[in-house]
């Protein structure tokens, strides 16, 4: 009996983060790998909660890098973004240029810098996303 309790206690734990469910809801990118045309001229990125957090807005904070694409190739972002207490997710446009110059595909590197105290970034989420800017001739 006591293992039974046990493993209906840890799968419980796996599944909904706690006997209770109290556990911080994790904040992550929808996904890894995010790929654009250049000629669109932005890509959408989703950064999503594991739960909604009923009672308060989570706010994080987005920061992209240069990999090879550089500023010439789009608007860096670097701000703070908020998720409505009650929602599980935003959307947010990275701009990118569109020139004439012949070119390789690019990357960007996009992170979640930051967050509000109510989430918890794990260890093994995703937190940092690829954006690949795919140039079509």
């Amino acid at each position: 009996m006591k293992k039974l309790l046990f493993f209906i206690f840890l799968v419980n734990s796996l599944l909904y983060g706690g006997m209770w469910g109290d556990s911080k809801p994790k904040i992550q990118f929808n996904a890894d790998v995010y790929e654009n045309s250049e000629s669109k001229g932005y890509i959408t990125l989703e950064v999503n909660l594991t739960k909604a957090d009923s009672d308060n807005d989570t706010t994080f904070h987005i920061k992209t890098s240069d990999d090879s694409a550089n500023s010439d190739d789009y608007t860096a972002v670097d701000k703070n973004f908020t998720i409505p207490a009650g929602k599980l997710g935003k959307e947010f446009n990275i701009t990118v240029n569109n020139d004439d110059l012949y070119e390789n595909d690019e990357n960007i590197t996009v992170k979640i810098t930051e967050h509000s105290d109510n989430v918890d970034d794990g260890d093994s989420l995703n937190t940092k996303a690829q954006i690949m800017i795919l140039i079509l001739r």
